[in-house]
């Protein structure tokens, strides 16, 4: 399959609308093959209508189904030359590993989860997001878009949450890679009987937090072991299921204005 293009549908589908993204999911699964549809047996074979498939093609910045299949072509001949030649170069290597990566990252992602974090976070009238001091980046990046959202946004460091001031109506959101700490789960275990909500992003399984939190996001399932791929993969899953959750809110900010 074509590095390239693959790489690109990957990324968008999480993005897709439902008819988009069956059609992506068939594109991936039968690239090879793609090249000598019509766009009418494509789009029947996809189970989409032909309206589908040319609104697909321009949101990969394709003119027609030519180019698109042009484009695939010259994907599948790259790959086979570098089959043939037996020689991967740097680049190329560090790229598909970062592929492989994006693809186990992208699999790991349970969509109707997330949907329930943006559903939480739009109903929320306070949301507290824990600082662990680990994930700064995805915190920062979550946050403003919060803000942007005009959600009432507190951050702050994991052991300094008053659960006096919380009830029914906050949400406590935590990024996390360290597993249980004593007073982490001292603090949340005290927090769950205001009955304030929980969302856990993690990479940790079978830890008091994780029993503690209404809803668990963990990257920990998309790969076993260590190591600099693991680490990847678990990155790009966080990053992937932020992101996800950040568009989720804002297109639901966008409708109500």
């Amino acid at each position: 399959m074509g590095v390239d293009l693959q790489l690109k549908l990957s990324s968008m589908k999480p993005n897709l609308s439902v008819g988009h993204s069956k059609l992506c999911d068939y594109v991936i699964d039968n690239f090879n093959h793609i090249p000598s549809y019509s766009g009418s047996q494509l789009a029947q074979s996809a189970g989409v209508s032909l309206s589908t498939l040319h609104r697909f093609i321009r949101l990969l910045d394709f003119e027609n189904f030519t180019a698109f299949k042009f484009a695939m072509k010259s994907d599948i001949n790259n790959i086979e030359t570098q089959k043939h030649s037996g020689v991967e170069n740097p680049s190329d290597r560090v790229f598909n590993k970062v592929l492989r990566s994006a693809k186990l990252a992208h699999q790991s992602l349970d969509m109707k989860l997330l949907g329930e974090v943006a559903k939480y976070i739009s109903l929320s009238e306070r949301i507290y997001l824990l600082d662990f001091g680990e994930e700064r980046l995805f915190l920062d990046y979550l946050e403003n878009t919060l803000r942007c959202a005009n959600k009432s946004v507190l951050v702050i460091p994991q052991i300094s949450l008053d659960i006096n001031q919380l009830d029914h109506k906050d949400l406590i959101i935590s990024i996390e890679q360290t597993g249980d700490e004593e007073a982490v789960v001292s603090l949340l275990t005290r927090s769950y009987s205001t009955n304030a909500m929980l969302v856990r992003f993690s990479n940790t399984v079978n830890t008091q937090i994780q029993k503690l939190s209404d809803i668990d996001i963990n990257i920990a399932a998309i790969a076993d072991g260590n190591g600099d791929e693991y680490r990847s993969e678990r990155y790009l899953g966080l990053m992937m299921a932020i992101d996800v959750v950040s568009d989720l809110v804002r297109d639901a900010q966008a409708s109500v204005i």
